[in-house]
């Protein structure tokens, strides 16, 4: 905890999925919610949430602030490729933050939180997929450095481009890989300089 610790020190805050039947402060979370009823309920992307928050636990020793715990129980209906069979489907999670309820409401918490799945679905599943960040150009350790930073650069000012620059109509219309294309033969193709000598 030494490291949540430092992180803590410059200022920043942290959510982090709170599962170890061990911690005490997950024993204290659950039974200070089952004294209590949920705080919200709300439906996200079809699936319906029930929300319940508790600030001020103090049984995390390790860590040298007081954490506030969100826990959520969801439920959903999926349905099966295989049969195509309808089933509900529920899950229970909690996370411990630093973040006050000011700084950001439940609802916010539980969207941050679900959110890391988007790193690994969206930010490596692509980097992988669509930008070769998995291929190794040359074997040596700057040069594997340098190749993943300039892949990382253009990641980012790619996706800058996309979600900044594009309207939204043009975004729906292409994907990202058919606008990547399409300036990778504006960067290829040839230009014309009218009325200049060869």
């Amino acid at each position: 905890m030494q490291s949540l610790n430092s992180f803590l020190s410059t200022r920043k805050d942290a959510i982090a999925v709170l599962k170890d039947e061990q911690r005490d402060l997950l024993q204290h979370a659950e039974q200070f919610f089952s004294q209590i009823g949920p705080s919200g309920e709300y439906t996200a992307n079809g699936t319906k949430i029930k929300v319940w928050d508790g600030s001020g636990f103090v049984s995390w020793p390790q860590v040298n602030q007081k954490v506030r715990v969100v826990a959520t129980e969801e439920t959903r209906q999926i349905t099966r490729q295989l049969d195509g069979k309808t089933e509900t489907t529920e899950s229970s999670w909690m996370w411990v933050t630093t973040l006050s309820p000011m700084r950001a409401n439940a609802k916010t918490v539980v969207q941050l939180a679900h959110s890391r799945w988007n790193v690994e679905n969206q930010g490596f599943n692509e980097l992988v997929n669509q930008w070769q960040a998995d291929h190794v150009y040359k074997h040596s350790p700057i040069a594997i450095l340098n190749f993943w930073l300039v892949t990382m650069l253009a990641v980012n000012v790619f996706h800058v481009f996309f979600f900044r620059n594009l309207k939204q109509c043009l975004r729906q219309a292409f994907t990202k890989q058919r606008i990547a294309q399409q300036i990778t033969s504006a960067l290829y193709s040839r230009p014309s300089y009218a009325g200049l000598p060869p």
